[in-house]
């Protein structure tokens, strides 16, 4: 067979692959909040941290991976989500959290970037928070606008985990897996 038909199919392939489906919901857990009237989905991998009626925190290592002191360990990393009661608390809290902190990138999404969540508007920030001298925390925070809700999506690792790139993909996967239910 010729070079040019090899490449029809391997093209094919790729293109079969680009369009699977963002999550494999099967192998995920189920996360709901009654109070607040919202669920979303996790892979069955991580383990849950805490969890109250406004969200939860979940880790991706086992907990005798914990290092004393430290709750990440360097190829570790947290998803935390969370209901933000108050909207004058995001402004609080946006201020405390990024006063000090570099911002390396600031994104606000909204109409068909956010096509397929339960976002009106998103705002998405990837900053980095000091932890000691020359040892940075990654903070990717994705702010979901809802009409009925302000949810609060923050993935936190180490700056230089070579996990990165799929823990953001993960992180985005979370806020697309958010569900509101309209109360009756």
């Amino acid at each position: 067979m010729n070079a040019g038909f090899w490449r029809l199919c391997l093209l094919g392939l790729l293109s079969l692959c680009a369009f699977r489906p963002a999550m494999a919901n099967s192998s995920w857990k189920t996360f709901a909040s009654e109070k607040y009237h919202f669920s979303i989905h996790y892979p069955e991998s991580w383990r849950l941290l805490s969890q109250s009626k406004v969200g939860l925190d979940i880790a991706n290592f086992p907990a005798s991976q914990k290092v004393e002191g430290v709750i990440i360990p360097s190829s570790g990393a947290i998803i935390s989500v969370k209901v933000v009661l108050d909207k004058f608390m995001l402004t609080e809290s946006l201020i405390r959290a990024y006063a000090n902190n570099p911002i390396l990138w600031w994104r606000e999404m909204q109409g068909s970037e956010v096509t397929g969540t339960a976002c009106k508007k998103l705002i998405h920030i990837e900053s980095k928070l000091e932890m000691a001298p020359g040892a940075y925390q990654h903070l990717t925070a994705y702010y979901c606008f809802s009409n009925q809700r302000l949810f609060q999506f923050t993935l936190t690792d180490w700056e230089h985990n070579p996990n990165q790139r799929k823990l953001g993909s993960l992180a985005w996967e979370l806020v697309r897996s958010l569900r509101i239910t309209v109360r009756k």
